[in-house]
């Protein structure tokens, strides 16, 4: 918007170069613009918003048409889909079973067994180690203090 002093100053220069004989005429001229621009531009505000107004219903026309094909679409895949794993089938036979379905149909008695336990060393590596370690991997578990006391007597292939 103009401040008083701005329209002051644009009235002045208006009486100065149409002098006050024009300066009625075109003042009407001027209002008589303004309310046509005023017009068109409500026009067209009018214009968009009715046709905001169209597409908003048509978007919802749309959506629940959409929503009415969605189960007419959902039987029509399914049944193209069991077409296609019947045609499939047909070709090369039904597809491998799961571990989950073999154990499903044929249950292990007694549950599923424990896991293998460690083999000992073979006899031809037990052969090149030192005694101590040879003992330690087939005996009972030792506790540290025991794995200390024994390390720390020196064998005699050890110093050899």
């Amino acid at each position: 918007m103009l401040s008083f002093p701005e329209i002051l100053v644009i009235l002045l220069v208006a009486v100065i170069v149409l002098g006050p004989k024009r300066l009625p005429e075109t003042a009407r001229k001027i209002g008589r613009w303004v309310g046509i621009l005023k017009q068109a531009s409500e026009s067209f505000k009018r214009e968009l918003m009715s046709m905001d107004r169209m597409v908003d219903d048509s978007l919802n026309r749309a959506v629940s048409d959409i929503d009415q094909l969605k189960p007419d679409a959902l039987a029509s895949y399914e049944q193209v889909e069991a077409e296609l794993v019947g045609t499939f089938n047909e070709a090369f036979g039904p597809p491998p079973m799961t571990p989950e379905e073999v154990l499903a149909q044929n249950p292990i008695p007694g549950g599923l067994s424990p896991e293998p336990s460690p083999s000992p060393a073979p006899a031809s590596d037990a052969a090149s180690l030192p005694e101590s370690v040879v003992a330690a991997t087939t005996s009972a578990p030792v506790s540290p203090v025991e794995a200390s006391v024994s390390t720390s007597e020196p064998t005699a292939e050890v110093q050899a």
